[in-house]
């Protein structure tokens, strides 16, 4: 699979391009400038315009300005949602949407500080993380993924 967002991070108000592609073990993560990948091979961090070449290992540093992790795509927003469940004022409301022509399943929260609303696609992709800290929108998603998204030269 392959899934392409807008991710703002709201506090600068900085937009970056994100893209996940998915292929059996292989995952490639790419935000900003920095793309991860992970295949049979090793874990690799590199430079999207290859100016230098990719590093052993997954380097969090690189995207620490973005308050993404290499797993918001799933993993990292199920804690955030589980984070916010704790912390509602009211029942939360769910609804299902269509964003970026794929039916989502979402669900709003009314927090203290504001709402946080998180949709999936049924395969359980993220497809709208909007919270306090980052808003996090799908662009596109299609069921396969180009091989050269797992290169490392």
């Amino acid at each position: 699979a392959t899934a392409t967002y807008d991710a703002l991070t709201k506090y600068g108000n900085t937009t970056r391009g994100a893209v996940v592609a998915l292929d059996g073990t292989n995952r490639s993560i790419s935000i900003g400038d920095v793309r991860y990948v992970q295949t049979a091979a090793g874990s690799y961090t590199c430079s999207i315009d290859v100016a230098q070449p990719c590093s052993d290992g997954w380097n969090a540093a690189r995207i620490g300005d973005t308050l993404l992790t290499t797993d918001f795509y799933a993993g990292d927003t199920a804690k955030r949602l589980r984070r916010d469940a704790q912390a509602v004022l009211a029942p939360a409301a769910a609804t299902d949407e269509t964003l970026a022509g794929m039916p989502v399943a979402c669900v709003q929260l009314q927090l203290p500080g504001g709402t946080a609303k998180y949709c999936v696609l049924s395969n359980g992709i993220v497809a709208l993380l909007d919270d306090g800290d980052v808003r996090v929108a799908l662009n596109s998603y299609f069921d396969s993924a180009d091989p050269s998204a797992f290169a490392t030269a």
